[in-house]
C-alpha cells in the first residue's frame, strides 16, 4: 500500500469517528447520544413538562418518564395506542427492536411540525422520546434524528 492510500485510509477512519462523537446521556434507566451541538433547554421556554429538553439550532428533543406502575399492567403496544388516540394523532405506529416509532404533523401557530416520536419501555417506565422541528427542515434532520433514536438503550 503506497503511501497515499494509508493517508486517505486515516483521514476516513478519523472522519468516521468524529461523526461518531457525541455526548452520552442518561436519565435514570434510558441512554442516549446526541451531537455535540445540543444543549440543555429549559422545560419552561418549551411549554413542557419533560424529563428532559435538548435542543440545536432547529431540531428539539424531548423525554418524558411514566411510571408503569401507575398504568395498571398496562403494555407497551398498549401505551403507544393510548399516547396516539388519547392525542388523536392519527397515526400507525411501526415496532422496532426496542419499542415502538411513528410521527405526526401538527400546526403551531402558523407553522407545520414535524414529529417523530420512539416509545420503550423499562422495568420500571415507558419513556416516550420525542424529536420536532419544522416541516420544512425535516429533511434536513431525518439522519440525525436516526441516529438519536438508534442510540437509545433501556439499561434495566
Amino acid at each position: 500500500m503506497g503511501k497515499r492510500t494509508i493517508a486517505v485510509l486515516l483521514l476516513i477512519v478519523f472522519c468516521l469517528s468524529a461523526c461518531q462523537k457525541g455526548q452520552q446521556l442518561v436519565f435514570d434507566d434510558l441512554q442516549l447520544t446526541l451531537p455535540e451541538t445540543y444543549i440543555n433547554l429549559s422545560s419552561e421556554d418549551y411549554a413542557a413538562d419533560a424529563d428532559f429538553l435538548y435542543g440545536n439550532e432547529g431540531l428539539i428533543l424531548l423525554g418524558f418518564a411514566e411510571n408503569r406502575a401507575d398504568l395498571n399492567d398496562c403494555t407497551l403496544a398498549a401505551y403507544t395506542e393510548l399516547l396516539i388516540l388519547g392525542n388523536d394523532l392519527g397515526c400507525i405506529p411501526e415496532q422496532t427492536n426496542f419499542g415502538y416509532r411513528f410521527s405526526y404533523e401538527a400546526p403551531v401557530e402558523d407553522e407545520y411540525y414535524i414529529y417523530e416520536v420512539g416509545i420503550y419501555a423499562s422495568q420500571d417506565r415507558f419513556w416516550t422520546i420525542q424529536c420536532y422541528c419544522l416541516a420544512e427542515d425535516h429533511p434536513r434532520y431525518t439522519e440525525e434524528i436516526a441516529r438519536i433514536f438508534d442510540s437509545i438503550q433501556i439499561l434495566s
